[in-house]
């Protein structure tokens, strides 16, 4: 069986290729959070995000900023 021969050639004489690689990415900067509510509540909470066709967090971030805004969740039940 042969064998490639082994290059002992100096790392910094040695040519360089480019190498392709993927692009650096950062990490989304978003974090994830567990709530505990009554099924009821959750299924009302959804089904505002679908009517409204936004995430759980961009309605969260909605009704906080109501909230802030009007210092009262102003919520008919």
């Amino acid at each position: 069986m042969s064998h490639k021969p082994l290059n002992f050639t100096p790392l910094d004489t040695a040519t360089t290729e480019p190498t392709k690689r993927w692009k650096s990415r950062e990490a989304p900067k978003t974090m994830q959070t567990s709530l505990r509510m009554r099924p009821e509540t959750y299924d009302e909470f959804r089904m505002m995000c679908l009517h409204e066709r936004r995430t759980n967090g961009e309605m969260l971030e909605v009704l906080m900023n109501h909230y802030k805004k009007t210092g009262t969740p102003d919520i008919q039940r």
